[in-house]
């Protein structure tokens, strides 16, 4: 099986480092959640297949810099992402040094808890695998709204589409079956025994949702980022019926995916889609959000009705109230939110014992986005990393006048949505995370040209993006 994957990782990376632009950009987007599933493990983690994939994209992306125009574009995108630049350095310059300066004065989750757990901060947590990631995401970041503005956004909408219904349908599959009692299988996808048993984890006889994920939390971080996409979409009428269809599936499973991080995607969401909805000018993009709104809480209202009428552990709606309860009421109470929160503690005591510096970037393992980084960059690299978020974040006040500013809105909801569950469980900015890829379509305006085909045919004119995209300006 090992074999298989790792001929499908050459074979994808070779397509990346020669075929079409557009071919390159969608196969990095599909691959990317793979970080989180059980494939490719080589003995490593399942971050493998996703590094092949994107340091193809950088190699390739790298070898056009050797023509003036094109360093001359890829120069002026750098100017203008200085708090990324900054970030990355104090990435860099804390990972290495900090573990040495500040060595004896902390005791952190480490990074490689399998081996390490709780450590005393030292020379030997320098994680150069960490630190690796992040540079090569950054240059991905950048590489991808370079390629943006060379062919468009229309590779990386079908990269975004594709994995939305691979892992968005396996995850909707495994959880309705679930509820008839059969089982739907993903260990096609596991390649590695140390996590499976994460796989067949239950409540009260439900299987949790992995969709060969590494746990259900992962899945619904990822499912957060997917939905929000597809939503973003939807009340802009991009592709209707088919993000209507993804997002319902992706809802639905999160509902019943029995993943705390899911619920809180699903709650952060709601919030940033009401308050966009009070400032949006457009009465059409209104009406889909309230109509959205409203048949989401009939149904969740008719659903929690039936359920709580039911005793706990009597029947099937017994032992999906029952359920329901363990993984929201009772979950605080659980061994697994008892150590997640004395993860995050000692994630911010190690910020704290550094003097808001960090104990350096790939040293702390916490639970939640916000006591590792404050844990690992501290006070200086959630301030860069907030400058950087906000750049990429404008995008969700414009409202959308065209296809690409919809698209460009889409990326920016979904990254904003993507957060409610790194708030939640999030363990950091991996270089396999759809982060740098929202972010990429969310900061990056092109100009978009009818493409030939599309003019020769009346049909297809308003009905998908551009297949050719020119570009006769460069804006931030």
């Amino acid at each position: 099986m090992v074999v298989i994957w790792l001929g499908i990782g050459c074979l994808l990376s070779a397509i990346v480092m020669i075929g079409p632009l557009r071919w390159a950009m969608g196969i990095v987007a599909f691959t990317i959640p793979m970080a989180a599933t059980m494939v490719m493990q080589l003995g490593a983690d399942p971050i493998t297949l996703p590094v092949l994939t994107s340091i193809a994209f950088c190699l390739r992306h790298a070898t056009t810099l050797v023509t003036k125009a094109q360093r001359e574009i890829f120069v002026a995108l750098l100017g203008r992402e200085l708090p990324l630049l900054l970030l990355l350095a104090y990435c860099l310059v804390s990972g290495v040094l900090f573990p040495r300066l500040f060595a004896g004065q902390a005791a952190v989750p480490a990074q490689d808890f399998t081996r390490d757990g709780y450590a005393i901060l030292g020379p030997h947590l320098v994680s150069f695998a960490q630190l690796g990631y992040f540079l090569v995401a950054t240059y991905l970041y950048v590489a991808m709204r370079q390629s943006i503005l060379r062919v468009g956004v229309g590779g990386l909408l079908v990269g975004i589409l594709l994995q939305t219904l691979a892992f968005g349908g396996m995850g909707f599959l495994q959880a309705t079956l679930g509820l008839v009692g059969v089982e739907f299988p993903v260990d096609w996808l596991v390649t590695n025994n140390i996590y499976a048993l994460l796989t067949t984890l239950e409540e009260r006889g439900f299987v949790r949702v992995t969709a060969g994920f590494v746990e259900a939390s992962a899945w619904g971080t990822w499912a957060a980022g997917a939905l929000g996409f597809c939503y973003a979409l939807f009340i802009n009428r991009l592709f209707s019926w088919t993000t209507a269809i993804l997002g319902g599936c992706c809802a639905v499973a999160m509902l019943l995916s029995t993943s705390g991080s899911a619920y809180a995607g699903l709650v952060f969401m709601a919030v940033i889609a009401l308050v966009l909805m009070t400032f949006d000018p457009s009465s059409q993009r209104r009406l889909r959000t309230l109509l959205i709104m409203v048949l989401g809480g009939l149904a969740f209202a008719i659903v929690a009705a039936a359920i709580l009428s039911a005793e706990p552990g009597q029947g099937f709606l017994g032992d999906l109230r029952y359920m329901l309860e363990e993984t929201t009421l009772r979950k605080q109470y659980s061994s697994s939110a008892i150590e997640r929160g004395q993860w995050a503690d000692a994630g911010m005591k190690a910020g704290f014992d550094t003097y808001l510096l960090g104990a350096g970037y790939g040293t702390v393992r916490a639970s939640g986005i916000i006591p590792t980084l404050f844990g690992a960059i501290g006070l200086p690299g959630l301030i860069l990393l907030a400058l950087f978020l906000f750049g990429c974040l404008k995008s969700l006040f414009k409202h959308p006048k065209t296809k690409a500013d919809a698209v460009q809105f889409g990326a920016a909801f979904a990254l904003a949505a993507g957060f409610g569950p790194l708030l939640a469980s999030g363990t950091g900015l991996e270089l396999a995370s759809m982060i740098w890829i929202y972010a990429a379509i969310a900061r990056t305006d092109w100009v978009a040209a009818r493409a030939p085909s599309m003019a020769r045919s009346p049909q297809l004119a308003g009905k998908a993006l551009p297949e050719g995209l020119a570009v006769n300006r460069l804006v931030s």
